[in-house]
């Protein structure tokens, strides 16, 4: 066995190690739930077993990757096809399937019809001017086994119906080669030799139709739309989801060699203060409207709290509460530019440089 083969086959076991970590399984609990930790890690160690370019990507993209998959609630199991872990310059990044775009979509409980469908070239495809809906019609397939024989076809494009329980309906028609342009103009993937757009092109086709669709004129949890919008199609900056995250243990390595092969470098602790004029024992009292100080929550709490100051703020409100809106989303600010493991040490702020 060569030393290049030795060190991949050794990366695999030491990912396991890694995410079987008491940090890892911890971090992996705060966002799927007590009991389910465990289930999600063993899909994201197959979904890798399965592809030897991600078994060479970085354990710290790997595990970024896949949390932030759980955070959205998708599985990165290839076999489900909600998610994908892809290598992308030495690093696992995210890609959201469109199976994935259609499970956040109904999961909000505003649409009344969500459809994705093929269209041939001998389907008759108009438009109703007045409503701008397309209308489909199937040539010359009138029964049931005759329209077996398409699967032996290849689909000219994708069209999207959707109708939201509110009345609004909506269809988004693109050809398979507007979908294709879509890809190599946005997709930092797209050139990737084993990536999804040049293994299996239509599956990439119907996730941009559908979230062409969805992400201009349909409805996607604000939540969700801010995490996907972060990193999907490709981003390839590193992922924050590890910091904080102490590993202890690893077989045949150090503490440090460990930190060092994911990506984690030794700082000292910052004194606590903020350009916007808070400081961080001000930002981390201000309350909800609940009277929980925002200090106690997690990033995904704070962020939660945000878009819905920022929603309220949409609304009439008097200069007091305008006022208020705004020292909040700062104290917000403020707690989000530190690491959520800083902020919630378990043996209390004492030790944090308050003011």
């Amino acid at each position: 066995m060569t030393d290049e083969k030795a060190i991949q086959v050794s990366k695999k076991p030491e990912l396991r190690a890694i995410m079987r970590s008491d940090q890892i399984t911890q971090r992996f609990e705060e966002i799927t739930g007590k009991g389910h930790a465990g289930g999600y890690i063993s899909s994201v160690l197959i979904a890798v077993s399965q592809n030897q370019d991600l078994m060479n990507c970085t354990p710290n993209s790997i595990i970024g990757s896949a949390l932030r998959a759980a955070t959205l609630e998708l599985s990165v199991d290839p076999s489900i096809g909600q998610a994908y872990l892809v290598p992308f310059k030495g690093k696992a990044t995210l890609i959201v399937g469109y199976k994935g775009l259609y499970q956040m979509a109904i999961r909000t409980g505003k649409y009344r019809y969500l459809n994705l469908m093929p269209i041939y070239e001998d389907d008759d495809l108009t438009e109703d001017r007045s409503t701008g809906i397309l209308i489909l019609k199937y040539g010359n397939v009138r029964v049931i086994p005759e329209r077996r024989t398409r699967r032996d076809q290849i689909p000219a494009g994708y069209l999207l119906y959707m109708e939201l329980k509110d009345g609004f309906k909506k269809s988004v028609f693109m050809t398979c080669q507007e979908c294709d342009d879509h890809g190599k103009k946005y997709s930092k993937t797209y050139d990737l030799p084993n990536g999804l757009w040049k293994k299996d092109p239509h599956k990439m086709y119907q996730k941009t139709v559908i979230r062409q669709g969805i992400t201009h004129w349909g409805y996607l949890d604000p939540h969700d739309l801010m995490n996907m919008g972060a990193f999907d199609e490709g981003d390839d900056e590193e992922t924050d989801y590890m910091k904080g995250v102490e590993i202890k243990e690893l077989p045949h390595r150090s503490v440090e060699e460990s930190l060092a092969e994911l990506g984690y470098d030794e700082r000292e602790e910052k004194e606590i203060t903020s350009n916007d004029g808070l400081t961080y024992n001000q930002a981390y009292n201000t309350k909800s409207s609940n009277g929980t100080s925002y200090g106690t929550f997690t990033d995904k709490e704070l962020n939660h709290h945000k878009i819905s100051i920022e929603k309220k703020m949409r609304g009439e409100l008097s200069q007091e509460e305008q006022d208020e809106c705004i020292n909040k989303l700062e104290a917000i600010k403020v707690l989000l530019s530190f690491s959520e493991a800083v902020r919630l040490k378990k043996d209390g702020q004492q030790s944090l440089p308050l003011e």
